[in-house]
């Protein structure tokens, strides 16, 4: 939305994706943005829609509003933005970012998102954009992931102590954008070859930034034969599945398959954090 003619290589029909594609082309033709039940939906176009003056509102389920949101309220006030929660939407009113502070405090001991949306709405500020991020800093691995993306997409960044700032009047130069396939999804298909088959994923990165790709050190554990080629990552059924120990902290999102899979093997296993 920032850059119209940034070409986007990958993307996937997921939900959340075709939720955000509606939500930013409704961006300045309608004030109602729907976002379902998507949390990453509600908290990158909240911040995206109150860089466009007037009044938007973002509705979604009613399940979505129960989730940590009241993050965006202290955020959006921040910049002069006035913002209320309800059952189901969020309204947010103003006239663009307007800077109450030196600095703008960011919540992070409950998601990353809050950190990424702030992030990928700095592009084109009248004002160099200073930020601290408070508490914890849970999911780092995702917002590691944010900050490489606008990088890649041409922002200056400059980092201290866990805070950053981002100069004013930052374009996005890039012309294309390469989108990894979700390790979470991939998970699921691969846990299916390691009881029952073979299957390649391609495309698959040599090197990833997202939590869930621990997934191909967790199958070889387990007793999977698992290898990259050219081809991408090929996983084959296990001889004997075993029991693993996993630290799920950095990647929640590999919980559910891999406690099917774990019922599936030999011995205990134990999935923690």
């Amino acid at each position: 939305s920032y850059a119209p003619a940034l070409r986007i290589e990958g993307e996937s029909a997921a939900d959340d994706v075709r939720l955000m594609k509606d939500a930013v082309a409704a961006l300045g033709e309608t004030s109602e943005i729907f976002c379902g039940a998507a949390g990453t939906v509600l908290r990158f176009m909240a911040l995206r829609a109150s860089r466009e003056p007037g009044r938007h509102i973002l509705r979604g389920e009613r399940r979505l509003f129960e989730r940590p949101q009241e993050e965006l309220i202290k955020i959006l006030r921040q910049v002069g933005v006035s913002a209320s929660l309800g059952e189901d939407a969020l309204i947010v009113e103003g006239s663009g970012w307007r800077l109450q502070g030196d600095t703008l405090m960011v919540p992070s001991d409950r998601s990353s998102q809050f950190a990424s949306s702030v992030l990928l709405n700095a592009w084109e500020l009248p004002f160099d954009f200073f930020v601290s991020r408070g508490g914890a800093g849970v999911s780092e691995g995702y917002w590691k992931m944010s900050t490489r993306m606008a990088m890649d997409l041409g922002m200056k960044i400059d980092f201290w102590d866990g805070d950053f700032r981002v100069p004013r009047g930052q374009k996005v130069s890039a012309a294309a954008c390469s989108i990894e396939p979700d390790m979470s999804s991939a998970f699921a298909i691969a846990a299916v070859a390691a009881v029952s088959g073979r299957a390649t994923l391609t495309d698959f990165p040599a090197q990833s930034l997202q939590p869930d790709v621990q997934f191909t050190s967790i199958l070889s554990t387990m007793g999977a034969p698992v290898r990259k080629t050219p081809a991408g990552l090929t996983v084959e059924m296990a001889p004997r599945l075993n029991g693993v120990r996993v630290n799920l902290k950095s990647s929640p999102d590999l919980f559910p398959v891999l406690a099917a899979l774990a019922a599936l093997a030999h011995g205990p296993s134990d999935l923690f954090g």
